[in-house]
């Protein structure tokens, strides 16, 4: 499914006929594809089996802004992740195995303003409100001495509201890249959280909470820089 909506979004770029400009009736389209999957594995066995491990992480961001009037974009945007990973790890005394499985959804609306410093050059301020989810999964396995496993879930929802700044290079008439700087952000987020634990000999251990958080944050690390492409197209 995943590479079904990847080879959309590419014949869709491959398709456009644009122009790079800011002008009331531009319509643009921005986004991040990212499709990562690794395997691995020993030769040699512990404990009667061998070391395994897989992982994917899928990623599929598209956007589309329209130009409301010369240099202000009003847009909407969605990001999907799908990360998973799974490994087998055998020692000379115990097998220990543990999956993880986490998706991530975020749903925006934004209004991003530029202003030209050269005829490439400009920067940019970006309002955004968006509903984000996060399903964690986390799974882990222990044969040996003991054998003991644990189960845990986590289910996040969260409202936020942010205020980017940024800059974007016009690399062609049809094409821009950009960067964003950060972000001063605002979050409410509900957590459930829910966990069981168990092991031979012992009773089974549950644990289950439910939080409210409110965070307001002004973070410029670089874990928040962003890079972007765009086209932009005329009506």
């Amino acid at each position: 499914m995943m590479k079904k909506l990847f080879a959309f979004v590419i014949a869709g770029f491959c398709a456009c006929a644009a122009h790079a400009q800011t002008s009331k009736g531009t319509v643009t389209l921005t986004a991040t594809v990212g499709n990562s999957q690794s395997r691995g594995s020993a030769d040699k066995e512990e404990y009667g089996v061998l070391y395994t491990s897989e992982e994917h992480n899928y990623t599929l961001a598209p956007s589309i802004g329209v130009f409301i009037k010369d240099n202000l974009e009003l847009g909407a945007s969605i990001y999907i992740n799908d990360y998973g990973s799974e490994s087998l790890t055998p020692s000379s005394t115990s097998i220990h195995s543990l999956k993880i499985e986490n998706l991530r959804n975020n749903y925006r609306i934004y209004a991003r303003q530029y202003k030209f410093l050269t005829e490439k050059i400009a920067v940019h301020g970006m309002v955004s409100v968006g509903y984000f989810t996060e399903k964690l999964s986390y799974a882990s396995h222990h044969k040996g001495l003991i054998t003991e496993s644990y189960v845990r879930k986590d289910t996040y929802s969260t409202f936020a509201a942010a205020l980017t700044p940024g800059i974007s290079y016009f690399i062609s008439k049809k094409i821009a890249l950009g960067v964003n700087f950060g972000a001063l952000t605002y979050s409410r987020r509900e957590v459930d959280d829910e966990a069981v634990s168990a092991a031979v000999d012992f009773p089974e251990q549950r644990y289950e909470m439910s939080y409210t958080s409110n965070v307001l944050e002004l973070d410029f690390s670089s874990m928040n820089l962003n890079l972007s492409l765009t086209y932009f197209l005329r009506k």
